[in-house]
């Protein structure tokens, strides 16, 4: 019986020393095919000129009340009392992340995964300038993570177009607050 056992746990090891060899060699090719999506890139069109001017295209923005991710505070925590308040612009990282290449290169606005991602890293991470000022984080069309792990031309492409969100996101994050200090802050994609 003993001997079974020990038969069983160098099969075990063995089996784990060949997986570690082989993501070894051939783990990025590995990741690439999981992540990096199939399908022909897609142009997006430009989203309309007013389109942030809009509380719904935000996670996060001093108007809107309910369900503001960054106004999130850990239990037993309250936000000190400042002076001057900043105004924050906060990018949250990629949340749009989806495996086996059937995603899009640009996540649509209003994915339910991707945006419940975004809410929990805009809670645990731009709710941490809440002491400096009023925190705004739009949505955006980011890029699919796998557009950071090819070479081909669709995967810079994927990131211009969140780029260009983010840009127009920003010129409306200005627009609303044209005096007093700024704080940009971001993360990954961000």
């Amino acid at each position: 019986m003993a001997r079974k056992f020990l038969y069983v746990i160098a099969a075990l090891i063995v089996l784990v020393i060949a997986a570690l060899l082989a993501y070894r060699i051939w783990g990025m090719q590995l990741i690439r095919m999981v992540m990096v999506p199939r399908q022909a890139f897609t142009q997006l069109p430009p989203l309309p000129a007013n389109a942030y001017d809009s509380a719904t295209m935000w996670l996060a923005r001093p108007d809107i009340v309910k369900d503001n991710a960054a106004l999130w505070t850990p239990a037993g925590v309250t936000t000190p009392k400042t002076g001057q308040k900043a105004a924050i612009f906060f990018i949250h990282p990629t949340s749009y992340i989806t495996t086996f290449g059937d995603a899009q290169w640009n996540a649509p606005i209003g994915d339910k995964d991707a945006d419940a991602t975004a809410r929990r890293f805009v809670m645990s991470q731009a709710s941490a300038f809440n002491a400096a000022g009023s925190v705004w984080a739009p949505r955006y069309r980011q890029a699919n993570y796998g557009a950071f792990l090819t070479d081909k031309p669709a995967g810079d492409q994927a990131l211009a177009i969140a780029y260009r969100d983010v840009a127009q996101a920003f010129a409306a994050f200005l627009k609303a607050n044209p005096t007093g200090p700024l704080i940009l802050a971001g993360h990954s994609q961000g």
